[in-house]
């Protein structure tokens, strides 16, 4: 999954079920429509970003209450990395 389509994941965007198990209905890279199946711990991280929240943007900015983007998933992974110890440099990509 790309950044780009990270952030802009809504809450009604893994609302589905499909042959039981939950799905995320993305737009891929060419403005292709995607499904992918989502394992139970990212479903736990999914609906703790989404709280109380029953649509709109899933991944909101703490300090301003406005989605995400590609750039703060960028400094996000990079955030993370720094505190994993990992001396090089990461990116989403």
């Amino acid at each position: 999954m790309r950044a780009s389509e990270a952030a802009a994941v809504r809450i009604e965007d893994y609302a589905d079920t499909l042959r039981g198990h939950r799905v995320l209905h993305l737009v891929g890279k060419g403005n292709k429509p995607a499904t992918m199946p989502i394992t139970i711990p990212v479903l736990r991280v999914l609906e703790a970003c989404r709280g109380q929240r029953s649509d709109g943007p899933l991944v909101l900015r703490p300090t301003t209450g406005k989605p995400i983007d590609r750039r703060d998933v960028y400094r996000m992974v990079v955030r993370i990395a720094k505190v994993a110890g990992i001396p090089r440099h990461i990116s989403p990509h």
